[in-house]
């Protein structure tokens, strides 16, 4: 008996922590909300934190 599991294991593709790379993993409503939450943060922590705090699918 092994340990191996029966389907390999494939994570899913990392976005790039980037306005292009979220831009293009979100779709609709989420990526005009992306895009205006973008526009509106100032340089620096706050836009730090709008690409940090999104997460595609949610």
């Amino acid at each position: 008996m092994t340990a191996q599991p029966v389907h390999p294991y494939q994570p899913e593709p990392r976005v790039p922590r980037t306005i292009g790379g979220i831009s293009e993993a979100l779709r609709g409503a989420r990526r005009a909300q992306f895009f205006a939450e973008v526009l509106a943060a100032e340089q620096g922590a706050e836009l730090d934190a709008t690409l940090t705090d999104i997460r595609p699918g949610c």
